[in-house]
């Protein structure tokens, strides 16, 4: 039961966040190239993820300033999704809004805390770094994604 709810949270999470920027055209890139050479890595509580195919892209909704940038990296069946302002710069993660580091290893993990940093955008590529996790609240086991980076990933 708890393994359901946090997938759950999760789902609803990111399905608010994507209903709530809409603006009813599809303007979001599609990615042509979903593999590329591997400059991501992260660790998840000390565990080095090392991912073998990333999607990146750039979206843009109405009533907000600057596009959003969504990256997931894959593993088999594991994966990591990043989201931030897509601007150079250092974005706090809060456990609501734009910015977020969601893990999926076979249970569902939503950062509460952290930075996602932008240190690099040009029209094709990104590169940057995120750390975060979520403290022990009684409910969701605490957890802690640190090391990560991502270098010059390929995106649209």
């Amino acid at each position: 039961m708890h393994k359901q709810a946090k997938h759950f949270l999760s789902i609803i999470i990111s399905l608010a966040f994507l209903t709530a920027c809409s603006d009813g055209t599809n303007n979001v890139a599609t990615p042509t190239n979903p593999t590329a050479s591997i400059n991501f890595t992260y660790k998840f509580n000390g565990t080095e993820f090392k991912p073998n195919v990333i999607t990146a892209y750039r979206a843009n909704f109405s009533g907000l300033p600057e596009p959003t940038m969504y990256i997931t990296a894959y593993k088999g069946s594991d994966s990591v999704a990043i989201t931030c302002p897509a601007v150079v710069g250092t974005h706090s993660v809060s456990g609501t809004g734009r910015t977020f580091i969601q893990i999926n290893n076979g249970d569902a993990y939503l950062s509460t805390e952290g930075t996602v940093t932008i240190s690099e955008i040009t029209a094709t590529k990104i590169s940057g770094s995120f750390s975060g996790g979520a403290p022990n609240d009684g409910i969701f086991p605490p957890f802690s994604v640190t090391e990560g980076e991502f270098k010059n990933i390929a995106w649209y």
